[in-house]
C-alpha cells in the first residue's frame, strides 16, 4: 500500500505523499499533536521497518514498567529497604534466634543451617549492588518513568 494511502486510511490531512516520503498537507488544516504522532509513525514504519519495531518495543517496555507502580515508583532507599525489611533481617534474624545445639546431630544441623544463612546474607549483599545497578540502568533509560507513574 502507498505512504499516501496509509495516511488517508488513517484520516490524516494530507494532499500528497511520495514514496520517498515527501509529503504535503491540505492547505489550512493543522494537524492535532496525537495526528502528528500517527504520522511520524505512519511515516517511519513505511521508511525504515526497522527502526519503527525498535519505537514499538521501547513504547511497550515503557508501558510495561510504567503499569508496575511499584517498580516506577522506587527509588534505590525504598528497594534497598524492602530488601532487608523482607531478606536481610529475617535471615539474620534466624541465625541469632537458633537454638543451642545439646547433641551432636543437632549439633551438626545447626552448624550446617549458620552456613546457609551465612551464604544466603552474602547473597542479599550481592542483591543489594544488583539493586543500586538496575535502578541505575532504569533511571538512566527511561529518566521520566517515576513522573509517568505518579500521573497514573
Amino acid at each position: 500500500m502507498s505512504l499516501y494511502q496509509q495516511l488517508i486510511d488513517a484520516g490524516l490531512p494530507v494532499k500528497s505523499a511520495t514514496e520517498t516520503g515527501q509529503v504535503e498537507g491540505l492547505p489550512g488544516v493543522e494537524m492535532t499533536s496525537e495526528q502528528r504522532q500517527l504520522f511520524q509513525d505512519i511515516l517511519l514504519a513505511y521508511l525504515n521497518p526497522a527502526e519503527y519495531a525498535i519505537v514499538l518495543r521501547r513504547r511497550s517496555a515503557r508501558t510495561a514498567i510504567a503499569n508496575i507502580p511499584s517498580w516506577a515508583t522506587w527509588d534505590e532507599a525504598t528497594a534497598l529497604d524492602w530488601g532487608m525489611t523482607n531478606i536481610g533481617t529475617p535471615l539474620a534474624n534466624g541465625r541469632d534466634n537458633l537454638p543451642p545445639a545439646n547433641t551432636l546431630t543437632f549439633s551438626i544441623v545447626r552448624n550446617i543451617i549458620l552456613q546457609i544463612i551465612t551464604i544466603m546474607l552474602s547473597m542479599w549483599k550481592m542483591q543489594e549492588a544488583h539493586t543500586k545497578m538496575l535502578i541505575a540502568l532504569r533511571n538512566e533509560l527511561y529518566p521520566n518513568l517515576q513522573e509517568t507513574a505518579a500521573k497514573k
